[in-house]
């Protein structure tokens, strides 16, 4: 949180001593409401809907303001998109609409990803470590464990697939860019079901490849990107090296 106060002071321009950090992160967030003539404290914004003094950081970020915040707090932005949202709920269709622009939408989204990645990388570890989140994320991994259970099919270890996928080289190759993988560490090569286990897919040595982290995260979660070359390469030669290595299997 305090950091988060921190870096919308530097993000709107404003350089504090250490000292007056410290005072203004010991001030409360909101100041009530604003009143005539009232002199706005540094770090703080009047919001344009409830006229309260609240420090920057209590708004969403706008770059194109001095402050680098928008006009109304973030509470109020909430209360009118909910209003806004009740009003049209019945006159939206927002499964056509995202069918029409399911590509830009989700291009969209890998952008914004791209662009905010640390932050939003931080945002949710902070997330995770919640009670709440803890409960969401073991949910998942115990759904996520349940299927790979009943998708099962020839074990494999990621020592194999990447012994596997270096196809005669000396590094693996990524499956869905063809281009060869210098970093193996988990951050940066990924083990990916070629196909997904929600399209049908197991958790195979004849359905698993290696491939860079990037492009794992770039892949369509429907697979429709995916051809059949690409599904047929893997499959063949994961049974090369099953033939070439009985021991291991």
């Amino acid at each position: 949180m305090d950091n988060e106060q921190i870096e919308r002071l530097k993000l709107a321009g404003l350089t504090l001593t250490q000292d007056a950090i410290t005072e203004y992160l010991a001030k409360p967030d909101d100041l009530g409401e604003y009143k005539e003539g009232m002199k706005l404290p540094v770090g703080y914004k009047k919001c344009g809907r409830c006229k309260h003094v609240l420090k920057l950081y209590m708004f969403n970020k706008n770059k194109s303001t001095k402050t680098y915040s928008t006009g109304n707090c973030k509470a109020c932005q909430r209360q009118a998109a909910a209003k806004s949202y009740k009003n049209t709920k019945k006159k939206r269709q927002y499964k056509k609409y995202y069918q029409e622009h399911k590509d830009e939408r989700q291009e969209q989204a890998r952008q914004y990803y791209a662009e905010n990645k640390e932050e939003m990388d931080a945002k949710h570890q902070e997330y995770l470590a919640t009670k709440k989140g803890k409960k969401v994320m073991h949910k998942a991994q115990k759904k996520r464990r349940i299927t790979i259970v009943n998708h099962k099919g020839i074990p494999y270890t990621r020592a194999l697939v990447l012994d596997r996928d270096k196809r005669g080289g000396n590094v693996p190759v990524c499956y869905l860019c063809g281009e060869p993988i210098l970093n193996t560490d988990g951050a940066h090569c990924h083990l990916d079901h070629v196909v997904s286990l929600n399209n049908g897919g197991t958790d195979c040595f004849t359905n698993i490849a290696a491939v860079h982290s990037t492009c794992n995260l770039k892949k369509e979660k429907d697979d429709r990107n995916l051809t059949s070359k690409q599904i047929q390469e893997i499959k063949d030669l994961a049974k090369k090296y099953m033939q070439e290595h009985p021991d291991k299997f």
